[in-house]
């Protein structure tokens, strides 16, 4: 019932941060983790790689008046024709 809830969601937005669908769910990141899986294999949503590298030197409260920026968050998109990885080998020379 909860995956199909946040399938919804998914879908309405489109695009939504792992914050606002544990906030938004009341979940932890594990739980969360455990739900957005089958949704991933099934190629209902994809997750994004976050822009910003985590390990640069950025501020952790983000109010150190430096402009340092933190890293990007990772979003959830919504595809509306399921993507599935091929099994297909490449070999590059």
């Amino acid at each position: 019932m909860i995956l199909l809830a946040i399938k919804d969601y998914i879908r309405k937005h489109q695009a939504v941060s792992r914050q606002a669908l544990q906030n938004h769910f009341d979940l932890d990141a594990e739980a969360l983790d455990g739900l957005l899986g089958p949704l991933i294999q099934q190629g209902h949503v994809i997750e994004t790689q976050s822009q910003a590298d985590s390990t640069s030197s950025s501020c952790q409260s983000g109010t150190c008046g430096d402009h340092c920026q933190l890293p990007d968050p990772k979003l959830i998109l919504w595809c509306e024709k399921p993507l599935k990885p091929l099994p297909i080998r490449i070999q590059i020379n």
